[in-house]
């Protein structure tokens, strides 16, 4: 059984729930229902693409701050799909 749960683990969740369905873990009751929420509850921003997410982006003023001199900079009409290090950073433009 572990051996079959760490297969499980590695799944998406439509996938997951099939496997559970057909191991007979969950009825088809619970399959529905899991499923109905993957398709409608589920928060997908969790599970974004960050690439398609910010292709389009631009951020129109970013300030950079040099920890050496504390000399401040404000870049303008930054894409941060050119600039990996801002991907994360960018969800909250």
């Amino acid at each position: 059984m572990k051996r079959d749960w760490d297969h499980i683990e590695q799944l998406n969740l439509r996938d997951a729930i099939k496997e559970l369905k057909n191991k007979g873990v969950i009825t088809k009751k619970e399959r529905n229902e899991l499923d109905e929420f993957n398709d409608s509850v589920r928060n997908s921003y969790i599970h974004y693409n960050i690439k398609e997410l910010i292709k389009d982006m631009e951020i129109s003023e970013l300030p950079s701050i040099n920890i050496e001199t504390g000399e401040i900079t404000i870049y303008r009409n930054v894409k941060p799909s050119n600039n990996t290090y801002l991907w994360f950073s960018a969800k909250k433009y």
